[in-house]
Protein backbone atom coordinates (compact mmCIF):
# COMPACT_ATOMS: atom_id res chain seq x y z
CA UNK A 1 0.00 0.00 0.00
CA UNK A 2 3.31 2.72 0.62
CA UNK A 3 4.54 1.77 -2.50
CA UNK A 4 1.17 3.00 -4.47
CA UNK A 5 0.92 5.92 -2.31
CA UNK A 6 4.21 7.09 -3.04
CA UNK A 7 4.63 5.92 -6.35
CA UNK A 8 1.73 5.80 -7.88
CA UNK A 9 1.05 9.58 -9.15
CA UNK A 10 4.05 9.60 -10.66
CA UNK A 11 4.16 6.20 -12.59
CA UNK A 12 0.42 7.49 -13.85
CA UNK A 13 1.82 10.36 -14.49
CA UNK A 14 4.93 9.05 -16.62
CA UNK A 15 2.86 6.97 -18.62
CA UNK A 16 0.66 9.61 -19.38
CA UNK A 17 3.25 11.59 -20.60
CA UNK A 18 5.11 8.82 -22.73
CA UNK A 19 1.21 8.07 -24.26
CA UNK A 20 1.15 11.72 -24.70
CA UNK A 21 4.42 12.59 -26.73
CA UNK A 22 3.33 8.83 -28.62
CA UNK A 23 0.68 10.69 -29.92
CA UNK A 24 1.99 13.86 -30.68
CA UNK A 25 4.76 11.80 -32.49
CA UNK A 26 2.40 9.51 -34.48
CA UNK A 27 0.48 12.38 -35.92
CA UNK A 28 2.94 13.72 -37.18
CA UNK A 29 4.90 11.08 -38.81
CA UNK A 30 1.14 10.53 -40.34
CA UNK A 31 1.17 13.79 -42.12
CA UNK A 32 1.21 13.13 -45.89
CA UNK A 33 4.37 14.75 -46.82
CA UNK A 34 3.49 15.29 -50.51
CA UNK A 35 6.84 17.04 -52.24
CA UNK A 36 6.76 18.79 -55.30
CA UNK A 37 4.29 20.78 -56.85
CA UNK A 38 0.57 23.10 -55.94
CA UNK A 39 -2.24 22.07 -57.90
CA UNK A 40 -1.39 23.33 -61.13
CA UNK A 41 -2.45 26.93 -62.22
CA UNK A 42 -3.05 27.56 -66.12
CA UNK A 43 -1.44 24.27 -66.56
CA UNK A 44 2.07 25.20 -64.84
CA UNK A 45 2.45 23.81 -61.62
CA UNK A 46 3.94 26.08 -58.98
CA UNK A 47 6.77 24.78 -56.53
CA UNK A 48 5.84 24.48 -52.97
CA UNK A 49 9.61 23.75 -51.44
CA UNK A 50 12.65 25.15 -51.87
CA UNK A 51 16.18 24.34 -50.12
CA UNK A 52 16.95 26.79 -47.74
CA UNK A 53 19.38 29.35 -48.49
CA UNK A 54 22.67 29.78 -46.36
CA UNK A 55 22.20 32.26 -42.80
CA UNK A 56 18.75 31.71 -42.19
CA UNK A 57 18.37 32.81 -38.15
CA UNK A 58 15.76 30.98 -36.17
CA UNK A 59 14.37 34.01 -34.11
CA UNK A 60 14.09 33.26 -30.25
CA UNK A 61 11.61 35.06 -28.09
CA UNK A 62 12.24 38.31 -26.93
CA UNK A 63 14.99 38.57 -29.39
CA UNK A 64 15.19 41.04 -32.28
CA UNK A 65 12.95 39.79 -35.39
CA UNK A 66 13.18 40.82 -39.17
CA UNK A 67 10.37 42.57 -41.26
CA UNK A 68 8.09 40.42 -42.17
CA UNK A 69 8.86 37.11 -39.56
CA UNK A 70 6.96 36.06 -37.12
CA UNK A 71 8.45 36.36 -33.59
CA UNK A 72 7.65 33.17 -31.33
CA UNK A 73 5.98 33.86 -27.89
CA UNK A 74 7.46 31.15 -26.39
CA UNK A 75 9.08 28.08 -26.59
CA UNK A 76 9.17 25.20 -24.47
CA UNK A 77 9.33 21.32 -24.12
CA UNK A 78 6.00 20.04 -25.46
CA UNK A 79 6.17 17.88 -21.91
CA UNK A 80 7.94 18.27 -18.78
CA UNK A 81 11.74 16.56 -19.75
CA UNK A 82 10.99 16.25 -23.42
CA UNK A 83 13.13 16.74 -25.96
CA UNK A 84 11.05 18.07 -28.48
CA UNK A 85 10.13 21.86 -27.86
CA UNK A 86 6.99 23.84 -28.78
CA UNK A 87 7.12 27.05 -30.88
CA UNK A 88 4.50 29.24 -29.83
CA UNK A 89 4.03 32.13 -32.57
CA UNK A 90 2.44 35.36 -32.25
CA UNK A 91 -0.64 36.19 -34.14
CA UNK A 92 -0.81 35.80 -37.64
CA UNK A 93 -3.29 38.21 -39.48
CA UNK A 94 -4.72 37.91 -42.47
CA UNK A 95 -5.71 41.43 -44.04
CA UNK A 96 -6.33 43.26 -47.44
CA UNK A 97 -4.75 39.57 -48.75
CA UNK A 98 -1.81 39.28 -47.17
CA UNK A 99 -0.26 37.61 -43.90
CA UNK A 100 1.35 39.67 -41.75
CA UNK A 101 3.78 38.64 -40.86
CA UNK A 102 4.57 35.97 -43.75
CA UNK A 103 7.56 33.91 -42.51
CA UNK A 104 7.68 31.48 -39.68
CA UNK A 105 11.01 29.79 -39.20
CA UNK A 106 11.41 27.15 -37.08
CA UNK A 107 14.24 24.48 -36.07
CA UNK A 108 13.13 20.48 -37.56
CA UNK A 109 11.63 18.89 -34.66
CA UNK A 110 9.65 20.92 -33.24
CA UNK A 111 6.09 21.75 -32.68
CA UNK A 112 4.73 24.61 -34.59
CA UNK A 113 1.48 26.66 -32.84
CA UNK A 114 0.87 29.36 -34.94
CA UNK A 115 -3.08 31.43 -34.80
CA UNK A 116 -3.91 33.03 -37.76
CA UNK A 117 -6.91 35.19 -37.57
CA UNK A 118 -8.63 36.41 -40.54
CA UNK A 119 -9.46 40.65 -40.53
CA UNK A 120 -11.29 41.55 -43.31
CA UNK A 121 -12.86 38.51 -44.80
CA UNK A 122 -12.79 34.79 -44.88
CA UNK A 123 -9.67 33.27 -46.06
CA UNK A 124 -8.00 29.41 -45.79
CA UNK A 125 -4.67 28.29 -45.07
CA UNK A 126 -2.81 25.38 -47.61
CA UNK A 127 0.84 24.51 -46.82
CA UNK A 128 0.45 21.04 -49.60
CA UNK A 129 3.88 19.40 -48.33
CA UNK A 130 3.23 19.03 -45.01
CA UNK A 131 -1.16 18.67 -45.35
CA UNK A 132 -2.16 21.51 -43.63
CA UNK A 133 -5.09 23.55 -44.65
CA UNK A 134 -8.12 25.06 -42.86
CA UNK A 135 -10.35 27.72 -43.06
CA UNK A 136 -9.77 31.33 -41.54
CA UNK A 137 -13.11 32.58 -41.41
CA UNK A 138 -13.16 36.35 -40.32
CA UNK A 139 -12.98 37.64 -36.34
CA UNK A 140 -12.32 33.39 -35.78
CA UNK A 141 -9.01 32.72 -36.62
CA UNK A 142 -7.34 29.18 -37.06
CA UNK A 143 -4.61 27.45 -34.83
CA UNK A 144 -2.50 25.63 -37.08
CA UNK A 145 -0.04 23.24 -35.45
CA UNK A 146 2.00 20.37 -36.42
CA UNK A 147 5.70 18.67 -36.33
CA UNK A 148 8.31 20.48 -38.56
CA UNK A 149 9.55 17.15 -39.69
CA UNK A 150 11.14 18.12 -43.19
CA UNK A 151 13.58 21.04 -43.94
CA UNK A 152 13.03 23.29 -46.72
CA UNK A 153 11.35 26.68 -47.29
CA UNK A 154 7.86 26.20 -48.21
CA UNK A 155 4.88 28.45 -49.56
CA UNK A 156 2.12 28.86 -47.57
CA UNK A 157 -1.41 30.55 -49.12
CA UNK A 158 -4.97 30.82 -49.58
CA UNK A 159 -6.57 28.25 -52.08
CA UNK A 160 -9.72 29.68 -52.18
CA UNK A 161 -8.36 33.32 -52.77
CA UNK A 162 -6.51 31.77 -56.31
CA UNK A 163 -3.88 30.18 -54.97
CA UNK A 164 0.28 31.41 -54.95
CA UNK A 165 -0.24 33.66 -57.86
CA UNK A 166 -3.03 34.94 -56.27
CA UNK A 167 -3.74 35.31 -52.91
CA UNK A 168 -2.11 35.84 -49.66
CA UNK A 169 1.34 34.05 -49.59
CA UNK A 170 3.14 32.62 -46.75
CA UNK A 171 6.50 30.80 -46.15
CA UNK A 172 7.95 28.29 -43.61
CA UNK A 173 10.97 27.99 -43.08
CA UNK A 174 12.70 24.99 -41.58
CA UNK A 175 15.96 24.87 -40.70
CA UNK A 176 18.66 22.30 -38.78
CA UNK A 177 19.35 22.78 -35.22
CA UNK A 178 23.14 23.14 -35.03
CA UNK A 179 24.66 21.40 -32.39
Amino acid sequence: MAFWEKWGRKIFATIGALLALGIVFSLAYRLPLRRGNLPATDGVPVPTRADVLPGVVVPEPGGAVPEGVAKPEGVQPTLPGSLVDRRNIQEIKVVGDKFEPDTIIAYRGEVVHANFLAVDKNYDFTQPDYGLSGAIRKGVGLVVEFQAVTTGDFVFYCASCGGPKNGPVGRLIVVEKEP
